[in-house]
């Protein structure tokens, strides 16, 4: 039997057959288990070290369930800086590199990440509006509470400069 805090119980029925059939047999319960999507609240944020190569440093965006049930996610995560104590968005959002997307299923003291790839400003012509940041605002797909995390970085506030780009959830 498989139990989910908050969800469906599959159960398994040993039916006795008639006596030529010496073993029982087992019959499955129809309703699969459901795992709710992970919320935002339940979530802690942090970047993994970061992992640099030709002008763009690699961070994992890390989400650890910290409450006290399985929870699910799929598809990618919207990122943005952000600056000032306002937590105004800088520059363009992230762009999604293409890859193979699942459902990821996180139990609780578990984690999934999503790969963010940030371009140095310094890249850039000096249109691109180098400016300081402070740190990340990561949005899960169908969550309008978003979850920020601290960093700070240096970011071009023309939208013609895409910094950034991420990845789908995985498992971490």
């Amino acid at each position: 039997m498989s139990v989910v805090k908050g969800a469906g119980v599959r159960t398994m029925v040993a039916v006795p057959l008639a006596v030529a059939c010496a073993w029982p047999i087992a019959v499955a319960h129809a309703d699969p288990v459901q795992i709710p999507r992970c919320a935002s609240v339940q979530l802690t944020p942090s970047l993994g070290p970061p992992d640099g190569a030709a002008g763009t440093t690699f961070f994992p965006v890390i989400l650890k369930n910290s409450g006290d049930a399985p929870c699910s996610m799929s598809g990618y995560p919207a990122v943005s800086f952000i600056a000032g104590s306002d937590n105004h968005p800088v520059g363009v959002a992230a762009s999604q590199d293409p890859d193979t997307i699942g459902v990821v299923v996180i139990e609780p003291g578990q984690s999934t990440s999503a790969n963010l790839g940030v371009v140095n400003a310094g890249n850039f012509p000096a249109d691109c509006d180098a400016v300081p940041v402070s740190g990340l605002q990561v949005n899960l797909p169908g969550e309008a509470e978003p979850i920020i995390i601290g960093h700070a970085d240096t970011a071009c506030a023309s939208t013609a400069y895409p910094t950034l780009r991420v990845g789908p959830f995985t498992g971490a």
